[in-house]
């Protein structure tokens, strides 16, 4: 195998208790085991059980020129459903990650202070963050790239939220915010892990013949999407109506696209300079990146005043998506009022369950109308809710799907943990059919020059991962019966048969 193709030979252990970090080789036999990503996650969790571990690792094909592969994913066990969660960081984090030199980190134990992790050239170093407990998101990645002066450090991060306990705090990728909507954020908090830093200067070899297949596929893949552009193309799948657009163009500056993504699906908006601005602007902080459908979505019903209330939110490393849920049911029409509330219920360890809001195991649903499908994705609570339980239907040509809604579910659900497991953005796979598991096999194959290697393997892989996270841990909570549709009693059977039982 041509390991130095995907991955670095290296797993890092971080100790919080101690402060001490020692490496392990990853190996031939682990990786081609387990491929990468959340798979080989779930692997160290087994191997590593003291300390109630939480690891953060890379996909086998992140950072490589797959399209839509820089991915990484944190494995752990939700503080708020109780269930083993593969939450993914799609910014730059993972390529950053990886490429400084360290594939998996297992963070084992806790500190009695607040610490960081320093990850670089192959070094890591678990350092005091005393200071990052005051400070919002924003103003702690600012710091962290003043201290070792490289605006190009990427902070895995812990916002005020989860210095105060809150069950809402989510993981921040740098001062934008995310996709958790399992509790990482206070699990991280808990351990006294309040950074992850990380800069990559390192690079992996490219295998013959991977870069031509993987701009073939590039291609491909950007043709079917027909040119689609922002944030706004998944609102507008899920949102009842398009009232969320004005505000959402009123602050709208750019797109921006991920690592080797041919979908830019990130819109930054200026809040505090004109969006139309083509020059370079004075304002050290002039807006925020909006990256998050569901909190976005979640929040909309504030008119004008949403994008600002989601910058808040991503400043405290609170999630949006239940801070919404809770302000909406509270009749909360403003901003002033919104920032205000939001802070209390940081303060007050408010959840969704003591909020009688409905939920999922304590997680925020999707405004999915009554979707079968989309229920049991999210009833399945493996991957993180913030990534979308249904395919999106953005591309020409569309996907073919199902109509039964277990197998739709399937569909959903493997698609997301290859995505996983491999490093490419489960955003991606669900928006477009191009990206199948026979062409990422083929990639597969191209940089690591397995023998049998194929599309039948990555399914079965992405099978299991599903399987074996559901059969980890029972959850904290019950489903709420308003997000129950009919059938769905026989259809979860059908879902847990198949990968639990099957």
């Amino acid at each position: 195998m041509a390991l130095e193709k995907v991955f670095n030979n290296r797993i890092l252990l971080a100790d919080l208790t101690t402060g001490k970090c020692e490496e392990r080789e990853l190996g031939d036999k682990l990786a081609r085991e387990q491929l990468g990503g959340a798979a080989l996650n779930l692997e160290l969790l087994r191997r590593f059980p003291e300390g109630e571990p939480l690891v953060i690792g890379t996909g086998l094909l992140t950072s490589t020129f797959c399209p839509g592969a820089g991915v990484g994913v944190v494995t752990a066990k939700s503080p708020r459903s109780g269930l083993v969660v593969h939450h993914p960081f799609i910014g730059m984090i993972g390529i950053e990650l990886k490429l400084s030199g360290f594939d998996f980190i297992v963070v084992r134990g806790r500190s009695e202070k607040p610490v960081r992790l320093w990850l670089h050239d192959e070094l890591a170093e678990v350092s005091p963050a005393g200071e990052v407990k005051e400070l919002g998101t924003n103003q702690v990645t600012g710091r962290i790239r003043d201290e070792y002066g490289d605006m190009n450090i990427h902070a895995f991060q812990v916002g005020p939220a989860g210095a105060a306990g809150s069950p809402l705090a989510m993981i921040s990728e740098s001062c934008f915010g995310g996709y958790d909507r399992a509790g990482l954020g206070l699990a991280l908090a808990e351990k006294g892990l309040y950074a992850l830093v990380v800069r990559g200067l390192g690079n992996l070899e490219v295998a013959d013949g991977f870069f031509p297949e993987s701009a073939k596929l590039m291609q491909e893949t950007a043709q079917s999407l027909k040119g689609k552009t922002g944030i706004k193309e998944i609102l507008r799948l899920w949102a009842k109506e398009d009232s969320f657009l004005p505000a959402l163009e009123k602050v709208t500056h750019r797109h921006s696209a991920c690592y080797s993504c041919p979908f830019p699906c990130r819109t930054f908006g200026f809040l505090r300079e004109d969006p139309a601005r083509k020059l370079e602007t004075d304002a050290s902080n002039p807006g925020c990146l909006l990256i998050d459908p569901q909190g976005v979505l979640a929040l909309s019903f504030l008119g004008n005043d949403y994008p600002h209330v989601y910058e808040h939110c991503t400043q405290l490393g609170v999630d949006p998506a239940a801070v919404g849920l809770m302000l909406k049911a509270e009749g909360i029409g403003d901003k002033e009022a919104a920032d205000k509330r939001i802070e209390a219920l940081v303060k007050e360890k408010k959840d969704l369950i003591n909020s009688n809001q409905n939920n999922f195991h304590g997680v925020t649903p999707w405004p999915d109308g009554g979707d079968l499908s989309a229920a049991l994705v999210q009833a399945a609570g493996v991957f993180s809710n913030g990534i979308p339980p249904a395919v999106l239907p953005l591309s020409t040509p569309p996907f073919s799907l199902p109509s039964d809604p277990v197998e739709k579910a399937a569909l959903v659900l493997e698609r997301t943990a290859l995505g996983l497991i491999l490093g490419v953005c489960p955003l991606l796979l669900l928006s477009t059919p191009v990206i199948t598991p026979a062409r990422l096999a083929t990639l597969v194959k191209l940089a690591t020059e397995w023998d049998g290697i194929g599309e039948e393997e990555l399914k079965a892989k992405a099978k299991s991962l599903i399987g074996q996270t559901l059969k980890l841990a029972a959850p904290r909570e019950a489903i709420s019966e308003g997000l129950k549709p009919a059938g769905f009693d026989a259809a979860w059977a059908g879902l847990k048969k198949r990968y639990v039982e099957g």
